[in-house]
Order: structure tokens, then sequence, then C-alpha cells
């Protein structure tokens, strides 16, 4: 089963002044496999993806706080179950424009 990425928004200034803080949501149904983890990983404008967090697999989001300064950037996400050596297939991909203040 792979997670469904469903919504994401970014905010400058609320963790600290001169920062956006983005917020993700995802679903996810477990059908047989266990409770276990969701992979979140992230893309910055075009780049490679690298692992940006690793949460349990009932959460359905994820608030990263201070993403980016007031530069901005172009944030792809995408999501994956995890269960030891067992690895899902990745969610849909997610993008979060952050406009530079």
């Amino acid at each position: 089963n792979a997670p469904t990425m469903t919504g994401g928004s970014s905010a400058f200034d609320v963790t600290q002044a001169g920062w956006a803080d983005i917020a993700l949501n995802w679903t996810f149904v477990h059908g047989t496999f266990p409770v276990a983890s969701i992979e979140l990983w992230k893309s910055l404008n075009g780049g490679a993806y690298g692992l940006l967090a690793t949460v349990t697999s009932t959460a359905t989001g994820y608030y990263y706080a201070l993403a980016c300064g007031n530069i901005g950037g172009t944030f792809d996400f995408k999501t994956r179950y995890q269960n030891g050596a067992t690895l899902g297939p990745f969610s849909n991909v997610l993008r979060v424009d952050v406009a530079a203040v």
C-alpha cells in the first residue's frame, strides 16, 4: 500500500521571524500491514530526494518547521511505508511552492 499525499501549505514567521514552516498531510490505509513507520522524503528546487523524517505509520501529517528562509523555494514531498526491511511503494508527489518575501 502506498500513502497518498493530500495537502500542504506554508506560512512565514510562525516558528521564527523570516522563516517559512510547511504543514503536510497524507492518508495511509494499512490493510494487512502492521503499524510501523512512514518515511517522508523531500526534494528542494528539483534536487535529489533525501529522507526528511520518519514518523509512525498512524500519523496523518508532518510539520516541517524552519523549512526555508525568506528566499523561498520549491519543495516536492513523497512518503512510503517502512517496516524493517519491508518498503512500500512511494506515494504521489506533493509540491509546495514557498514564495520569497
